[in-house]
């Protein structure tokens, strides 16, 4: 019996020391797991593409192009702009019918020199002065040049009818003066001019070529006093 026992526990420590070598054989095993589990490979990194980003960068170089085309329009538009201002500040009001006064207030000394008596009229025609000049109850027409310094022709003297010498007698200022007065007024070239009666005043009408677009205008200074009446 003590054989057997012997033999038993012997048999046991065998079996006790096999499970030992079996357990300590099997504790490198689970660390190289641990280790396998701690060196695991990383997880791939996912690049993310922002497809936006080009047609951001699309919306921006938009945004540039349409920039860098402002000062195109710009730049075009400072010529229309000059143009204007260089229409502004041409020389205006210059009509280019009928004759200046230098020249009318000339032909009316000349032609009052030449008969000797008063002009009573003026009329700038086919590029000349014709001046009606009253002297003695007598009229004379006399044809200038342009400049009023030459004389191209004398008519034959006609009787002045009463009406026009009342007129003539009711008058203060000279033709010329009226002339004057009316073109300081309203600066032109004169057309023609005339003693006359206007609405019951006695009047030198005046008419001016005025501006560039030669507009008609009519004067009507007082004979007597030289104010203008009105104008049309």
């Amino acid at each position: 019996m003590r054989l057997k026992r012997a033999a038993f526990s012997s048999a046991l420590a065998s079996a006790a020391l096999a499970l030992a070598l079996t357990g300590c054989g099997s504790q490198p095993g689970a660390d190289d797991d641990a280790e396998g589990a701690d060196t695991a490979t990383p997880a791939p990194t996912v690049t993310v593409t922002e497809e936006a980003s080009p047609t951001a960068t699309g919306a921006t170089g938009s945004a540039t192009s349409t920039a860098s085309e402002s000062p195109t329009s710009t730049t075009s538009a400072s010529p229309t702009d000059s143009s204007t201002s260089g229409s502004a500040t041409s020389p205006a009001g210059e009509a280019t019918q009928g004759g200046a006064l230098d020249a009318a207030l000339n032909a009316i000394d000349t032609a009052e020199g030449e008969v000797g008596g008063q002009a009573v009229s003026i009329d700038f025609d086919d590029g000349g002065w014709d001046v009606t000049v009253v002297q003695d109850g007598q009229e004379t027409e006399v044809k200038l040049g342009a400049d009023g310094g030459t004389v191209r022709e004398q008519d034959n003297s006609e009787s002045v009818d009463s009406d026009d010498q009342q007129e003539l007698d009711a008058a203060e200022i000279t033709l010329g003066d009226a002339l004057t007065r009316a073109t300081d007024a309203h600066p032109g070239n004169i057309d023609d001019a005339e003693l006359n009666t206007d609405r019951g005043t006695v009047v030198y009408d005046v008419e001016l070529y005025v501006g560039t677009d030669n507009s008609g205008f009519t004067v009507y200074v007082d004979a007597a006093n030289g104010e203008i009446v009105r104008t049309s």
